[in-house]
């Protein structure tokens, strides 16, 4: 999991690095390597390509996080700052001097408040904001549209865009920088699919093949190839359209996407690791209940009208990992 520009914002204003520029993926280079779309696909069709955000796979686990430190610190810090002012107040015995009473509630009062006040932001990152933060690839107009945190959409040409791989200890991350005039300052940048783990880094130069599992540059190569190629092969890839598009996620589907971060793993591991799967789903279903849609602007659904009959629109809906899309109405 990479909660990074959920939990703290990206590093902007600042010039492309060293390692932005190794691993930098280039638009109009094909990379031999199966496309993936990595669950994370909303809508598809001839005209865009919607995905969720990077966090959406583990969105909940934040919420249950804080939501357990605030059920279990946060009443006993009160309780045990509420006695020292019985105690102060002379309400109760206590063998403490004033000063001591007063020194300890300070400290109490003052611990309480850093950790509510640190749980309640940290709650508001999945909480009480929205449930996801699509991107939507609009391919015949060449624009990216995407949702940033405080819910503000920017548009972005997708030929503009500077795309890289950032690289962390586990887990790796795409990352679409938006250039000033020199092409070297990041002046925004937004998260691009989940993040994931990576086997190796290129393998043969020569020939551009790499090494599996990739699931970072596969999910890359599926959407480069969808804004570059056509809707045809990621129409063929998708087998699950996530069904956020008009509805919030049900319990049952926010259940199975949780337990997807694990697919591939033995029975026995998938047991041992239900319970902590558990406590992120009711994460998720608190932050969930509490957020809002996502809308796009008028403009931006406009530009993007599906042309009738389109044999590549698909979405999710809540009965059906996939059907066919007929547009907006």
């Amino acid at each position: 999991m990479d909660f990074t520009g959920l939990i703290g914002k990206f590093p902007v204003n600042r010039p492309l690095t060293e390692m932005d520029r190794k691993y930098q993926l280039r638009q109009d280079l094909r990379l031999e390597i199966a496309p993936s779309d990595q669950l994370a696909v909303i809508r598809l069709n001839s005209t865009f390509l919607e995905t969720v955000d990077k966090w959406y796979g583990w969105r909940g686990f934040t919420t249950a996080f804080a939501l357990t430190v605030l059920l279990m610190f946060v009443p006993g810090f009160g309780l045990l700052a509420f006695d020292y002012i019985l105690k102060l107040l002379g309400l109760a015995p206590t063998k403490l001097s004033t000063q001591s009473l007063a020194t300890s509630l300070l400290f109490f009062g003052i611990l309480l408040a850093l950790v509510g006040w640190s749980m309640l932001s940290l709650l508001r990152k999945e909480s009480f904001a929205y449930t996801h933060y699509p991107v939507r690839y609009n391919r015949k107009a060449g624009i990216v549209h995407y949702f940033q945190t405080d819910g503000e959409v920017r548009s972005v040409p997708w030929r503009d865009v500077f795309f890289t791989v950032v690289p962390g200890s586990n887990f790796w991350a795409i990352r679409g920088h938006v250039l000033g005039i020199d092409n070297k300052t990041v002046l925004d940048t937004f998260a691009v699919g989940p993040a994931g783990s990576i086997k190796s880094h290129l393998a043969d130069p020569a020939t551009k093949q790499y090494e599996f599992p990739d699931a970072v540059r596969a999910h890359w190569e599926f959407i480069r190839r969808y804004m570059e190629e056509g809707p045809a092969e990621p129409n063929r890839i998708v087998h699950f359209c996530v069904p956020v598009s008009d509805s919030k996620e049900t319990p049952a589907a926010g259940f199975r996407r949780v337990f997807a971060n694990f697919a591939g793993s033995s029975l026995l591991f998938r047991i041992v690791i239900a319970p902590f799967c558990l406590w992120v789903i009711l994460g998720r279903l608190f932050a969930t209940a509490t957020s809002k849609l996502p809308q796009w602007p008028a403009e931006i659904e406009d530009a993007c009208a599906i042309e009738p009959h389109d044999p590549y629109a698909i979405r999710g809906d809540a009965k059906n990992d996939r059907r066919p899309d007929k547009g907006f109405a």
